[in-house]
């Protein structure tokens, strides 16, 4: 894809990130940087849905349009929380309630994206891809405004997150059909980043949240979980496009081999010894010089 509107977002959504964050950290408060670096980058992300509408030729129900959806849903998610609940001084519990089903469906929107982008660029077909295609977005958007609408974490939370997990599951085993060649290396290393964000985030739900585990415990895993969420999308994403490419090579065999090693150590290291120590460090360095490489 070229064209001005391309070569704006591929510009301006960086840019606006380095704003956000670096213009916050200098200044030590989120203004102005914080409305200068969102504002333009509501503007990028609704441009990149126009491009990807229009690069996308098959609008049939299919990972494609999944894709696209799950942008519109993420950006409609965003904007609802900066105007309906900042701009707007709600405060309690409805703004908690908001603001955690908002992160919520944010942990699954890069991978979810990522792989759907990949499935669309493979021509993959089938009736276990027409249920993904429909069942992520539909369960994207029932977790987040369903809370939104009852003001409460009941009963659209479970309704969103288990057919979510089911509809995971099923990408694995579809991504794992779908990559083919399961030799060491950027494909194989995908499947394993999305199995391993599975299993954390169930692990959560079920061995910690349905088990009523709470103190110390409860905040290092849910601590742990978030920090690996940060990592899943953008890694799932990367690793897709090497094997698309077909690279090969010594660094895309040690980072197809390092970046699900750190993810799993990083987490289930945490989990294990209940504390971020020592696998805190183990994992997320090791995570950094996987990136630099």
């Amino acid at each position: 894809a070229d064209g001005l509107l391309v070569t704006i977002v591929s510009i301006g959504a960086p840019l606006t990130q380095a704003l956000y964050f670096w213009g916050r950290v200098a200044t030590g408060d989120p203004y102005p940087f914080s409305a200068i670096g969102a504002l333009p980058r509501f503007v990028c992300m609704g441009m990149m849905i126009y491009i990807l509408w229009n690069e996308i030729g098959d609008k049939s129900l299919g990972p494609g349009l999944a894709a696209l959806k799950l942008l519109i849903l993420s950006l409609a998610a965003k904007l609802f929380m900066s105007f309906g609940i900042r701009v707007a001084k709600v405060e309690g519990e409805k703004k908690e309630n908001a603001s955690s089903a908002q992160l919520n469906v944010a942990e699954y929107e890069g991978i979810f994206t990522a792989i759907f982008l990949f499935l669309y660029l493979k021509k993959a077909d089938g009736l276990l891809v027409m249920i993904v295609s429909i069942g992520v977005p539909l369960t994207q958007a029932l977790y987040f405004w369903g809370r939104v609408a009852t003001g409460s974490a009941m009963p659209f939370a479970p309704i969103g997150a288990l057919p979510r997990y089911v509809c995971m599951g099923i990408l694995v085993y579809i991504l794992y059909n779908e990559i083919g060649n399961m030799s060491v290396g950027p494909g194989l290393a995908a499947v394993a980043v999305v199995f391993l964000s599975l299993a954390a985030k169930m692990f959560m739900s079920f061995g910690i949240r349905v088990a009523n585990v709470e103190g110390e415990k409860k905040q290092n895993a849910s601590k742990a979980q978030l920090n690996v969420a940060e990592y899943e999308g953008l890694f799932t994403a990367a690793l897709l496009f090497l094997h698309v490419q077909k690279d090969a090579g010594t660094l895309v065999t040690i980072v197809s081999i390092g970046l699900p090693l750190t993810q799993a150590i990083y987490f289930w290291g945490r989990v294990a010894t209940g504390s971020p120590m020592p696998f805190s460090p183990i994992g997320s360095q090791a995570i950094y010089f996987w990136g630099r490489v």
